[in-house]
């Protein structure tokens, strides 16, 4: 059986049915969705970032009690550019929960292998009635891709802290008792 998910768009009214009693397993939501508009707990919750979040708001995603995260429109152009696999490497870096990525539905092998090998668990494509058969097609090029490696988010990233000192300076008393007890040993 298929999953079924909501992408909410908007936040759901007080008519709307809870998520969690509508027969969904998943919902795809923005970080301004209200808490108690999502309650189920046995339900998949995805949340929706800003690509350009700070770097302490991405890391702080890690401790929300989400499933996995999305970033959707990140790829405009049709074709995957350096700039989108920096934004990217820059999220999945920041990022322990899986990563989804919305992408057109006209993607080639190596643009599925560089988002891939940059840290994307999965990609989302908006399928129309025009596009239903390169769903198919998209299928076949995934199967012959190259597996990443999969330890790409627990690499520890090493960090080297700068350490700045000001310069000690002697008291000229100091330098003179040591001269004086030099000269007793003598």
């Amino acid at each position: 059986e298929k999953p079924i998910g909501i992408q909410y768009r908007t936040f759901p009214s007080s008519e709307t049915k809870p998520a969690d009693e509508s027969g969904i397993d998943f919902a795809i939501f923005s970080s301004a969705m209200p808490v108690t508009a999502f309650p189920g707990k046995d339900k998949g919750k995805i949340l929706e970032l800003d690509p350009s979040s700070l770097d302490s708001i991405l890391r702080a995603i890690n401790s929300l009690p989400v499933d996995a995260v999305m970033a959707a429109n990140m790829i405009q152009k049709g074709t995957v550019t350096y700039q989108d696999l920096l934004v990217i490497k820059r999220l999945t870096s920041s990022i322990n929960k899986p990563f989804l990525l919305s992408i057109p539905a006209v993607i080639t092998a190596a643009e599925v292998q560089a988002i891939w090998e940059a840290g994307v668990d999965g990609i989302l494509i908006d399928i129309t009635d025009e596009s239903k058969g390169i769903l198919k097609t998209l299928r076949q090029i995934i199967e012959k891709l190259d597996y990443p490696d999969t330890d790409h988010k627990n690499r520890p990233t090493p960090t080297v802290p700068r350490v700045t000192a000001s310069p000690v300076q002697k008291d000229d008393d100091d330098e003179e008792e040591e001269d004086d007890i030099g000269n007793d040993y003598r």
